[in-house]
């Protein structure tokens, strides 16, 4: 039944057991669609991968109010599927697009900045910095 619609159960089961960043590459090269999931139809299933939550953490242990918002960030980048700097966008719409391949989060209720590169055909986010307001005034956010 390629191409049709998964059962629920069977979705949901297999979505959950993928680990954090794992990509199921397409067989048959088809566009996925909402809801084909199944790993017997070979369909793609897209989340970020956040490189690196260390940084973030390391960032957190010396800023302790910095530590919730910097983990619901992560929570929310590492379910997602950004394609495009529209798709943050829709998300943050708030975030700074910088050049073609860095956004500017504000985090925080905008007492830190986090800049992030991303490879947006991988699905991956390479965090560049993360800083006060005034440590990211000191910082060109296209090349750091």
């Amino acid at each position: 039944m390629l191409g049709g619609k998964c059962p629920a159960t069977t979705c949901r089961d297999f979505a959950e057991g993928l680990t954090r960043g794992e990509i199921l590459i397409a067989r048959d090269g088809r566009q996925p669609r909402a809801g084909d999931l199944h790993p017997g139809w070979g369909w793609v299933i897209f989340r970020m991968r956040i490189i690196a939550k260390r940084t973030l953490r390391q960032y957190w242990e010396k800023e302790r109010r910095a530590e919730q918002p910097l983990k619901s960030w992560h929570a929310i980048a590492a379910k997602a599927d950004w394609s495009s700097p529209v798709n943050v966008k829709a998300v943050y719409a708030s975030a700074s697009i910088v050049g073609g391949d860095r956004v500017v989060f504000d985090i925080g209720g905008n007492r830190y900045r986090l800049v992030v590169r991303f490879d947006y055909p991988r699905r991956i986010g390479f965090v560049r910095f993360v800083g006060t307001h005034a440590e990211y005034d000191r910082i060109d956010a296209s090349t750091v």
